[in-house]
């Protein structure tokens, strides 16, 4: 882990038994194989250790298997990504990403959540100012508190102002959205034999329904 080097997870290329493992202080070893199928090898790990609640990435003979809770259950990738061999993973923190190396089927690159997006629903939003707050205090078990954004050790103000961040960007970006739109439809009612394809898709109703009855 970044800036903590006796905290770190591996993978054993076995299909049973443990075959992800975390240690907190470089000699101890836990289990955190958790639900990850029988059958399922692990040949290439990768840990985006910037969320409370570090995710954990196995890549397989088939396809990507991702852990947002420390191991105890497993998501596969989607249909997006073939069913291939999993040769490496690579995150890139600055951009927030997952690259994945198959065995004859290319890279591939995927989107992680924010830090911020708690519950990685895809959104920074008021279920991850709920859980924030709820969690509110010493984080009492490391690696486990998907709230403390920082990784402080405590969920705090220095969390919270990290949420409200994003929060605060995507509700700039939303009225900045309302405010193009309006200033679109205003300019195609003074130019009434404008094509939709000059207005903001959404509103193509309301570009033919102009042409319409302006005819």
């Amino acid at each position: 882990r970044p800036n903590a080097p006796l905290v770190a997870c591996i993978a054993r290329n076995t299909s049973s038994g443990q075959r992800v493992l975390r240690t907190t202080d470089g000699s101890s070893w836990a289990n955190i194989t958790g639900s990850l199928p029988s059958g399922v090898t692990a040949k290439a790990l990768a840990v985006d250790w910037d969320r409370g609640v570090p995710t954990v990435f196995v890549g397989s003979g088939a396809g990507v298997y991702a852990s947002f809770n420390s191991g105890s259950t497993w998501i596969k990738s989607g249909p997006d990504l073939p069913n291939v061999n999993i040769g490496q993973l690579e995150i890139n923190r600055a951009r927030r990403t997952i690259a994945v190396g198959t065995y004859g089927r290319g890279a591939w690159r995927s989107i992680l959540p924010r830090p911020a997006d708690i519950d990685a629903n895809g959104l920074v939003d008021g279920g991850d100012l709920a859980i924030l707050l709820d969690s509110w205090g010493a984080c009492t078990t490391p690696l486990q508190c998907g709230a403390d954004i920082d990784g402080s050790g405590l969920i705090d103000g220095g969390d919270l102002t990290l949420l409200l961040d994003p929060i605060q960007d995507q509700l700039d970006r939303h009225l900045m959205s309302t405010h193009m739109e309006r200033r679109q439809l205003d300019h195609l009612a003074d130019h009434p034999f404008l094509t939709c394809g000059h207005v903001m898709r959404h509103a193509a109703f309301m570009c033919v329904a102009h042409a319409l009855w302006n005819d």
